[in-house]
């Protein structure tokens, strides 16, 4: 299974690049969608949707992968932020 190709802008928001399948006749197109979001989680489930709709349109002919991959802590008590040393008693 691929990954998805996401890339990230100099501003930080992603954008999607993928490679579509006109027909015979055509060669394949390679586009790139922005995704207009900074967050890489939302970025990754914006691209899901688009490719998955560009399947049933039958222009896009590659795997796609089930769920997004994850990233970073699955709970806040692994962020340093949240970690008991960091709480100010008032």
């Amino acid at each position: 299974m691929k990954k998805l190709d996401i890339q990230t802008n100099p501003s930080g928001a992603h954008k999607l690049r993928m490679s579509l399948n006109l027909g015979k006749k055509y060669k394949g197109k390679r586009i790139s969608i922005g995704l207009e979001t900074h967050d890489y989680m939302e970025a990754q489930r914006r691209g899901l949707l688009l490719l998955r709709f560009a399947q049933r349109l039958g222009v896009y002919d590659r795997d796609i992968p089930k769920e997004p991959e994850k990233q970073g802590p699955e709970i806040a008590n692994d962020l340093p932020l949240f970690d008991g040393k960091n709480i100010h008693k008032s």
